[in-house]
């Protein structure tokens, strides 16, 4: 699922320089470690942004850029599905976030928060000596 995630986000980036007039292209991606406030608890999470310098989005796109089914895309390239599909597996699935900077003329940057451990688990060291446990008992 992360793959597809993952994937997608890439493939609208590639999707969005193959737009701009310009030789000077560029997708950066970088990962760092933070911390994500869940139900009032921080707890250890990898964050992930992928940016581009493609064309990007006006407010009105952004905001339905989320929506089903919504494309900017040619007909035959692009289903709408993408950005819902990784907004349903980061944030539903995942207890993770998905943010989505943008503006025209200047690119896109999507930061994906992914915790690093379920947020059923806790972690009863500090993190370089963690042992992870469960709040319920084995089946």
């Amino acid at each position: 699922q992360l793959n597809q995630e993952f994937l997608n986000l890439l493939n609208n980036a590639i999707d969005a320089l193959e737009e701009r007039d310009s030789d000077n292209k560029n997708i950066r991606i970088n990962t760092e470690t933070v911390l994500l406030t869940h139900e009032g608890a921080a707890n250890p999470a990898v964050l992930v942004t992928i940016a581009d310098n493609g064309m990007g989005m006006t407010p009105e796109i952004q905001d339905r850029s989320l929506n089903p089914f919504f494309t900017t895309k040619p007909v035959g390239k692009g289903t709408g599905l993408g950005l819902p599909i990784c907004y349903q597996i980061v944030v539903e699935q995942h207890h993770g976030e998905l943010e989505i900077q943008s503006q025209p003329g200047e690119g896109t940057t999507v930061k994906v928060t992914l915790p690093i451990a379920p947020p059923a688990l806790r972690c009863d060291l500090p993190l370089s000596f963690a042992t992870l446990t469960t709040d319920s008992p084995p089946a």
